[in-house]
């Protein structure tokens, strides 16, 4: 079997994708480590942390797996997870936000949701631009049916340009 040529853009989006895995990971392994075990409720919160943790961490490898093996389920599976990932981020943002804001102009922590709200607006606002560019579908279309080179790609998409992605 030969290599096939991913765009960069694709590249990036693996990439992206493994850094939300590592940090699901991570979140879930900080909120449980975090536990001490002396009291009654540490453990009905940390196995459903780790559960919910390791299923969305589960859920992206297969999605980051799906994107590098250009997949069109793997490109509908990464705009679930950005949606779901930076969606609820910016909701947890917004909510907090009012009673920072509420607080005094110089609340602690201001500047860091101010940065994670822009995380999350830039996120979603890229991650949909570019996973739903004609040139980026027909990629993810060819790659479910094709194996291509990068000297057969130009033959059989004759109408995407390298700048386009």
């Amino acid at each position: 079997m030969r290599a096939v040529a991913r765009p960069l853009g694709v590249v990036a989006l693996c990439v992206w994708t493994m850094g939300m895995l590592l940090e699901a990971v991570g979140r879930a392994l900080f909120l449980s480590i975090g536990q001490r075990p002396t009291h009654e409720w540490a453990f009905s919160l940390t196995l459903p942390v780790l559960v919910f943790g390791g299923g969305y961490a589960l859920f992206l490898l297969v999605t980051a797996i799906g994107l590098w093996r250009l997949r069109n389920w793997g490109r509908q599976l990464l705009l679930a997870a950005i949606t779901v990932h930076y969606g609820l981020l910016f909701i947890g943002i917004v909510a907090l936000w009012g009673p920072l804001v509420g607080l005094s102009l110089r609340a602690p922590g201001q500047g860091w949701v101010s940065t994670v709200l822009l995380e999350a607006v830039l996120g979603l606002s890229f991650g949909w631009w570019y996973l739903n560019r004609a040139a980026v579908k027909r990629w993810f279309g060819a790659g479910s049916r094709l194996r291509l080179t990068s000297s057969e790609a130009g033959r059989a998409m004759p109408e995407d340009n390298a700048h386009d992605l």
